[in-house]
C-alpha cells in the first residue's frame, strides 16, 4: 500500500537522531524519531492537495506551522496549487504523485527521506477511479429511472 511504501521509504538513518523507536504492536513498522533537533517543524503530505478539501487541508496544516508536501497527479495543477498557498507565507512544496503507480510512491517516499528524514502525518486524500461500468446494466437502469413517476 502507499502508506507501508511511505513508510518503509521515511525511516530516518541518521545517526545523530533521537535514537527511540515507535513500533506497532505487531512489531512490523518502525519509525525513527524525529531528527536531533526538537524545534525541527513537522512535516506533512497531502495526497490529492491541489484542490477541493486536500487543497484546504494544506492551507490549514500550513497555517499552524508545520511544513506540507502538496502533492497532485497533474504537475500544472500541483505547482498552481503549492503558488497559491505560498502568497500567504506558508512552507509548502510541491511532489508529483500518482496513487495508482508504485514507482511514483517510490519516488515520492525517496524524495521525503532525503528531504526530512521523517513524516509525521500522512493525510491520505487522492481518489481514485475504478468503477468499470457494464453499459448494458447502465443501460436497463436509465431505462427504470426514466419510466419512474416521481412527484
Amino acid at each position: 500500500t502507499m502508506y507501508h511504501h511511505l513508510v518503509q521509504g521515511c525511516r530516518l538513518q541518521s545517526s545523530h537522531s533521537a535514537g527511540h523507536a515507535a513500533t506497532s504492536r505487531r512489531g512490523k513498522i518502525k519509525m525513527e524519531a524525529a531528527a536531533s533537533n526538537p524545534s525541527s517543524k513537522r512535516i506533512a503530505l497531502v495526497t490529492g492537495g491541489n484542490k477541493g478539501v486536500g487543497l484546504e487541508t494544506c492551507r490549514q496544516l500550513a497555517s499552524k506551522g508545520l511544513k506540507v508536501v502538496l502533492t497532485a497527479r497533474n504537475e500544472g495543477r500541483g505547482l498552481e496549487a503549492v503558488e497559491g498557498v505560498r502568497r500567504s507565507g506558508a512552507d509548502v512544496v510541491f511532489h508529483q504523485l500518482d496513487v495508482t503507480d508504485p514507482d511514483s510512491v517510490a519516488r515520492l517516499a525517496d524524495f521525503v527521506r532525503d528531504q526530512f528524514g521523517k513524516l509525521d502525518i500522512l493525510i491520505n486524500n487522492a481518489g481514485i477511479s475504478g468503477v468499470d461500468r457494464d453499459p448494458v446494466l447502465v443501460a436497463k437502469v436509465k431505462e427504470q429511472v426514466e419510466s419512474m413517476d416521481v412527484d
